[in-house]
């Protein structure tokens, strides 16, 4: 007993240091900061994203002026502005966080997008739209379910518009350079058809095959097709109609397939697959079947 003693007395004294050590270097859990980057995500209103991202002050905010904000301090000390799916997870990239709020997918983010946010029934209609594996669009006031030959056909179509371009030859072109239809002979002799427009020193002659061209107006021989021509009259109907007008965008379609003009055809039956996908005229003309939103090529 006596033997056992200093090795008892060692084991308390080895106890008690052990505690002492614990009770000294414990750490309590550090909860998180208001500066944390998922703290920002969770605190960031809609209502502060145009003020935040709209460099220009246009009331819109594009991909470039949110790419240069996203995932930098927006002030001093404060951390990087960044945005998680859903709060959770890892951070979005720029791309993908801009798709996020841009709700209508029409590449600017603008209080309508801060609207749509804000709608239930449009988060519903976005939700319904991903089961179908399709993409919901806003245009105007019209709420689209877009799958991917008439989200291409609807992309291309807001980009024209937005530069104030006409389609032609399966590309979009300044209204200027439809002018009238012409035949020209260039400084070889060489017989070329096209769309003239002219400048102080040049002739620019848009072709068939979606070239432009620049010619000397000295060297070159130029014979004005009538007014009647086909060409002519696309050009002047063209000008006239919105691309979200079924009845004329049709009429016009039907007036092309009649004049040659096949390309020109195919793309009016575009414009109206992505308001109406289930037209049988449209689809036909095309050569698609549609099911469920989506479209195939007839025989697949």
């Amino acid at each position: 007993m006596k033997k056992a003693a200093p090795v008892l007395i060692i084991a308390v004294l080895g106890l008690g240091l052990g505690v002492m050590i614990w009770w000294v270097t414990r750490t309590d859990p550090v909860p998180p900061t208001p500066n944390d980057p998922e703290q920002v995500n969770v605190d960031f209103k809609p209502e502060n994203f145009i003020a935040t991202f709209d460099l220009n002050e246009d009331g819109e905010v594009t991909f470039d002026e949110f790419n240069k904000r996203y995932g930098k301090p927006l002030a001093d000390n404060s951390p990087p502005l960044i945005f998680h799916e859903d709060n959770d997870g890892p951070a979005l990239d720029a791309a993908e966080a801009f798709k996020r709020w841009d709700r209508d997918a029409n590449k600017v983010i603008n209080a309508n997008d801060m609207q749509l946010i804000e709608n239930k029934a449009w988060r519903n209609f976005q939700a319904e739209a991903e089961k179908k594996k399709l993409k919901a669009v806003v245009y105007g006031d019209q709420w689209l379910m877009l799958n991917e030959h008439q989200l291409a056909a609807h992309d291309a179509e807001v980009a024209g518009l937005a530069r104030e371009e006409l389609p032609y030859a399966g590309k979009f072109w300044a209204e200027r350079y439809l002018g009238k239809w012409v035949t020209l002979v260039d400084e070889k002799g060489d017989v070329h058809e096209g769309y003239m427009s002219r400048s102080e020193t040049r002739i620019f002659l848009l072709t068939d095959d979606a070239r432009l061209s620049a010619h000397d107006p000295a060297i070159v021989t130029v014979t004005e097709a009538p007014a009647d021509e086909p060409h002519n009259l696309y050009a002047a109907e063209i000008r006239k109609i919105k691309f979200d007008q079924r009845d004329p965008n049709l009429e016009l379609a039907r007036k092309c397939v009649n004049w040659d003009l096949v390309t020109e055809g195919d793309t009016l039956y575009s414009r109206v697959l992505i308001f109406e996908p289930t037209n049988e005229e449209a689809l036909n003309a095309l050569g698609l079947t549609e099911k469920d939103g989506h479209f195939t090529e007839k025989g697949n």
